[in-house]
């Protein structure tokens, strides 16, 4: 009896046609001929071994296809034991039964895995918020930095300013002195020619007066 021929589904790996046989079990995934299975079963574990989301995915993925190969090897006896003790038709409801729960089972897995690309995801989008807030606090604290030097410079020139203008006001206090010191000795000079020159006068004119006397008849 030839074998029913069921639908054809490309190789995960090379993307190559394959024909699935209906009654077989789990659908093959990868090509009979080469060693596809081989590479790919490497790639998975180069992937895994990746840091990061990358490496999050790949384990994810390996997770999922695991669970439809568990589910798939759980099904398979299932059938070849309703194939051979049960109707032809009791066994295609039951084994429809059973594929719609499987079905059922592999939409909930595919849900659970969008669930955590879409966790994945947020996380990566967090942690880039957190990057930029990052970036952006350093550069905060460098603006902060350098508003910082140039206070101290402000204040530096501040200070020698300060500092020139006192040893100005000492000069400028020590040529008043100088200068009321000056003055005082030359008012005391004036005022002793000027006593000198009275007490000259006085005696001249007393001299004068003497004189004249004298001269009377």
């Amino acid at each position: 009896m030839a074998e029913e021929t069921g639908t054809v589904t490309p190789c995960k790996h090379c993307g190559a046609p394959i024909e699935q046989r209906q009654g077989r079990g789990r659908p093959r995934a990868y090509c009979l001929q080469g060693d596809c299975q081989a590479v790919a079963k490497r790639e998975r574990e180069l992937r895994r071994a990746t840091p990061g989301l990358e490496g999050v995915l790949a384990r994810a993925e390996e997770f999922y296809e695991r669970m439809e190969k568990g589910m798939a090897a759980t099904i398979a006896p299932l059938a070849q034991v309703l194939a051979e003790e049960l109707s032809p038709a009791g066994v295609e409801a039951k084994l429809s039964a059973v594929q719609a729960e499987a079905h059922t089972r592999v939409a909930i897995a595919r849900t659970e895995r969008e669930q955590a690309f879409e966790q994945v995801r947020l996380a990566r989008e967090a942690t880039g918020h957190a990057r930029r807030e990052r970036d952006a606090m350093a550069r905060h604290v460098e603006e902060a930095n350098a508003e910082r030097d140039i206070a101290l410079a402000d204040a530096e020139t501040a200070r020698e300013q300060a500092l020139a203008a006192l040893h100005e006001a000492a000069a400028t206090e020590r040529l008043a002195k100088h200068a009321e010191q000056e003055a005082r000795r030359r008012a005391e000079r004036a005022e002793m020619a000027r006593d000198t020159a009275v007490r000259e006068m006085t005696e001249r004119v007393e001299a004068a007066e003497i004189e004249a006397q004298h001269l009377r008849p």
